[in-house]
């Protein structure tokens, strides 16, 4: 069994659910679809921001995916480095999908 499949089902049994499978699904499909709930009411979030000439063009289209599939749910990308521990794993996002989790007016610490 390939690594990227067997990584899909280790997220999937994380979140309590299982990964879906395209061939049976057919086509464009998230690889895993569950609802979250935050476990607290409020996050208080560290963000590191970053400014580059250019993204690598393999993680715009990892993204860009994950738009095309999401379904109206909230797209994301987990990225895992070959050799790497699942839990240092990289989590992607659009900053408009992220941002629209909010409500407008929250307060700028």
């Amino acid at each position: 069994m390939s690594n990227w499949k067997n990584f899909e089902r280790k997220i999937a049994k994380n979140l309590g659910t299982q990964r879906k499978s395209k061939s049976f699904l057919g086509g464009s499909v998230s690889d895993i679809v569950k609802t979250l709930k935050p476990k607290k009411d409020e996050v208080r979030f560290e963000i590191e921001v970053k400014y580059r000439n250019k993204l690598p063009s393999y993680l715009l289209d990892m993204v860009a995916q994950a738009i095309r599939n999401s379904n109206d749910g909230f797209p994301i990308v987990i990225l895992k480095q070959k050799g790497q521990h699942s839990d240092n794993s990289l989590v992607f996002t659009r900053y408009d999908y992220f941002f629209s989790l909010f409500e407008e007016g929250n307060d700028n610490e």
